[in-house]
């Protein structure tokens, strides 16, 4: 039924009071306030999906469909860019290559690397990249304030 490499999720409701909620909200949009992020997903839903989430706590938030569209961007001098948020999986190339490759021209920016599954082979390679973390899909504002 279901192929290799396939993972369900399951949502479990949590309720937590007001006031933490409102504390934790505070918090993200301080720390995401005028941040300039850059996403590179081929999927435009995961996109508008991280775009929406991020705006929500004052964000600016682009996408790219492609690593060479996400060149295009960080290489226009009328752009900035504060974090840079990959796929693993781009339908064109690695996001992890893609991003080793742009640790030349891009040292000190802060990326992380989005992915439904992850292998500890996946894991130490991120771990070598200078200011790179990963996080595992879904992802909320808590995790991107981390």
């Amino acid at each position: 039924l279901f192929r290799s490499g396939t993972q369900v999720s399951f949502v479990v409701p949590v309720t937590i009071s007001e006031s933490e909620q409102m504390q934790t909200d505070r918090k993200i949009s301080h720390a995401l306030q005028n941040l300039q992020v850059l996403v590179v997903d081929d999927n435009s839903l995961v996109r508008k999906v991280i775009e929406m989430q991020l705006g929500r706590y004052g964000a600016t938030v682009t996408g790219a469909e492609t690593a060479e569209a996400a060149l295009l961007h960080l290489h226009n001098p009328e752009k900035q860019v504060d974090l840079l948020l990959i796929d693993k999986q781009l339908k064109e190339s690695n996001g992890i290559e893609f991003l080793v490759n742009l640790r030349n021209q891009f040292p000190d920016l802060p990326a992380i690397i989005l992915s439904a599954y992850l292998d500890s082979a996946d894991e130490n390679k991120i771990l070598m990249i200078p200011k790179a973390r990963i996080l595992q899909k879904p992802l909320s504002g808590e995790q991107l304030l981390e």
